[in-house]
């Protein structure tokens, strides 16, 4: 058989059968639910992510020369008050927004390292 050839007896392009058409169907059905969670983040954001604003002040407190302990509700290390002085230095809401991004794309590094392609 050449490439591109169906066997015989094969669905027709089309068919629910098709395993192309499910891979199109798949892949429509989860960018649908990726744009549902990003409407749901952005309409939380400002009240939502309790840990992150810990974090983001924390490193904020170090900014300003303070004590990340100073920060009501942070008992980390303080290195990672250090880690979220970057955070600290834009908006809330963009920082956010760029902390969400990291989680994702950690995410999808993990399972590339873990050798988990499907």
């Amino acid at each position: 058989m050449r490439p591109g050839e169906r066997r015989s007896g094969a669905s027709a392009t089309g068919s629910l059968r098709d395993p192309d058409l499910l891979v199109q169907l798949g892949n429509i059905f989860l960018a649908a639910l990726l744009f549902r969670q990003l409407i749901v983040f952005f309409r939380v954001l400002p009240d939502g992510m309790y840990d992150y604003n810990i974090f983001r002040n924390a490193g904020l407190a170090v900014v300003h020369g303070h004590s990340p302990f100073s920060v009501d509700g942070f008992i980390y290390p303080a290195t990672a008050a250090l880690a979220f002085v970057p955070f600290g230095l834009v908006s809330f809401t963009l920082g956010g927004s760029i902390f969400a991004v990291l989680i994702i794309l950690s995410l999808v590094a993990t399972l590339w390292i873990l050798g988990i392609r499907d």
